[in-house]
């Protein structure tokens, strides 16, 4: 019987030990809890606090100073006769400097221009190829090249009239082929047209003949001899150009064919003013006469 309460005794005393060792351990965990939540919080305020002090404005102070303002005007005289001569003068020599500044850029840009589109046009223009030979290419290509050169070695300090020499001396080698290519275009154009007119007023007198009962062959003939003149000239100058190289000067410009035109219309207005002619008067009887003189003797 002792010995089983020393062992319940036993017992007992090393649950309550137990449960001693398991509450300090219990408070130890929530002391360390409270602690880090003290940490957290504070850690949270201090935050707080430095993004509450760094997004303060800063105060603005305004100084008030007193400004004095005191006008001055000056007296302005009018210019004498001499001082307006004297600024005249010197206006007109600046405009005259810009002037001249404007015109050496504008030689030195046209001579420039000049000698890089047509020296393309000699490369791959084909009209410009019909109405020059390879010999007259190469020597213009090569006179081109030669300019472009001086332009860049010493085109850019030459003076205003220099650069337009240079620009005439390309010219009364370009001009004339230009002019060939130009025409080359536009004769066939020319004589189209002047064929279509020409037809058209051979039509149009027609009808105006029909309209016209009293026009006769010599009136119509102001007409239809200048038409048929201007056919064989066309026939004409068409078989000169044929028969010619294409790189020499042309046997005819297309302002000449309808120069040619100008004095056929004028023909056809003169027909077409023609007016009807009166009717012939009636010729009086002798009969008739001595009875109107008789009937007049009574009055």
């Amino acid at each position: 019987s002792s010995s089983s309460s020393d062992s319940s005794s036993s017992s007992s005393s090393s649950d309550s030990d137990s449960d001693s060792e398991e509450e300090k351990k219990r408070r130890k965990k929530k002391h360390k809890k409270k602690r880090k939540d003290k940490k957290k919080k504070k850690k949270k305020d201090d935050d707080y606090v430095e993004e509450k002090v760094c997004s303060m404005k800063e105060e603005k102070r305004i100084h008030r100073v007193t400004l004095t303002v005191s006008a001055d005007t000056p007296v302005l005289k009018p210019f004498n006769a001499t001082q307006v001569k004297d600024s005249k003068a010197v206006l007109k020599e600046y405009d005259d400097r810009e002037e001249a500044i404007r015109a050496r850029a504008s030689a030195f840009n046209a001579l420039e221009s000049y000698v890089y589109n047509t020296r393309e046009k000699l490369e791959s223009n084909e009209e410009m190829k019909n109405v020059t030979t390879d010999k007259q290419r190469e020597a213009f290509t090569a006179q081109l090249n030669k300019m472009g050169e001086w332009l860049d070695e010493d085109g850019w300090e030459a003076k205003t009239e220099l650069l337009t020499e240079k620009l005439g001396e390309l010219k009364e080698t370009g001009d004339p082929i230009f002019h060939r290519m130009r025409e080359a275009i536009e004769r066939p154009e020319a004589i189209r047209k002047a064929n279509d007119y020409l037809k058209m007023t051979l039509e149009t007198l027609t009808n105006l003949t029909k309209q016209n009962t009293w026009l006769n062959e010599s009136h119509t003939q102001i007409v239809t001899n200048k038409t048929d003149a201007i056919y064989e000239w066309i026939a004409n100058v068409t078989a000169a150009q044929e028969a010619q190289d294409p790189s020499d000067p042309p046997a005819f410009e297309a302002r000449e064919v309808y120069r040619r035109l100008d004095p056929l219309q004028e023909a056809y207005k003169r027909v077409a003013r023609i007016q009807k002619p009166a009717p012939p008067k009636k010729e009086k009887k002798k009969g008739d006469k001595e009875e109107e003189g008789a009937k007049n003797a009574t009055e």
